[in-house]
């Protein structure tokens, strides 16, 4: 297993540090009210862009993925994590080398429980969310599954 494999989806952490971070320094320089006024100056226009324009904009992707599948597709996906972590043999891309991890794994089962792929992750959410990744990702390589109208 390749650790590209471990984490295809990777929430933009630095982001929120930096958002917090300026909060942080408009209050302590000119307290709430401040914080308020420049938040709302700054933070409006992309508001109302997301709420007019995007509906998929950064959505979680276990959130996107079953969205998709029950309303492009008609399908009502399962998850299936085992309540035990199993190990796993993880290679880095960086050093080469092999690392033995605890890993839970996440199957994606649709339709009379037909396996459609699977996910890792340190914990059953992180796993969820890979393998919602990878359903997303296998929905896009397999357009005949989509039902047509009636």
């Amino acid at each position: 297993m390749d650790e590209r494999e471990l984490e295809p989806f990777e929430p933009p952490k630095i982001l929120g540090d930096i958002f917090e971070s300026v909060i942080g320094a408009i209050f302590e320089d000119g307290g709430i009210n401040e914080v308020v006024r420049v938040y709302k100056h700054l933070l409006s226009p992309l508001i109302l862009f997301v709420a007019k324009f995007s509906k998929q904009l950064f959505k979680e992707p276990k959130e996107q993925f079953v969205v998709t599948a029950t309303t492009d597709f008609r399908i009502k996906p399962k998850f299936l994590i085992p309540e035990e972590p199993q190990m796993r043999e993880v290679i880095s891309r960086s050093s080469q080398s092999t690392t033995i991890a605890m890993m839970y794994k996440a199957e994606v089962l649709f339709r009379k429980d037909e396996f459609m792929c699977c996910g890792y992750g340190n914990t059953k959410r992180q796993a969820e969310r890979n393998a919602s990744v990878e359903a997303l990702r296998y929905l896009a390589a397999h357009p005949e599954l989509r039902k047509k109208e009636l």
